[in-house]
């Protein structure tokens, strides 16, 4: 039987977890909104990294 494993990926941020997201009764109508939220850091963090790249090159 072939195991598979995760793998982390540390180059993208899995933003935070509340209690509220293991809460099937909670009514979770931010979480759409957190999802993009962390994208967009995610999507900076990129073109920070990006700037940072060309800066030290030239």
């Amino acid at each position: 039987m072939k195991k598979n494993t995760y793998k982390t990926d540390c180059t993208r941020y899995g933003g935070r977890l509340y209690v509220s997201d293991f809460d099937t009764s909670y009514p979770n109508g931010r979480i759409a909104e957190r999802i993009v939220i962390d994208s967009k850091f995610d999507e900076q963090c990129r073109k920070n990294i990006a700037n940072r790249s060309v800066c030290n090159a030239g």
